[in-house]
């Protein structure tokens, strides 16, 4: 009886997400996190531009890649400001 209780509750807690999801799916999943929809255009962009940057997938991404991919926010042009939002929005990262 306390395990299947357990279970349920768990299971109303955390729901089964599907094991394989793309990286569209979890960018979808986590910008419905964000209330507002500036926000959630902006860390769209930020995302989006990372992926750009690398030919690899979301959980293949290391630090290395991230660190390069902020030497180049940095050579871009980018306000400074603006680049730590992108790094915020795009880390952290498996190293």
């Amino acid at each position: 009886m306390p395990q299947r209780y357990i279970r349920t509750v768990i299971e109303f807690i955390a729901p089964k997400v599907p094991l394989r999801l793309s990286d569209t799916d979890v960018i979808e999943l986590w910008l419905n996190r964000q209330r507002s929809p500036l926000t959630r255009s902006v860390y769209l962009r930020d995302i989006n531009r990372l992926l750009r940057s690398t030919d690899w997938k979301l959980p293949e991404i290391t630090a290395l890649d991230l660190e390069r991919f902020a030497e180049s926010l940095a050579s871009s042009g980018l306000a400074p400001i603006s680049q730590g939002r992108t790094l915020a929005v795009n880390g952290p990262v498996r190293g």
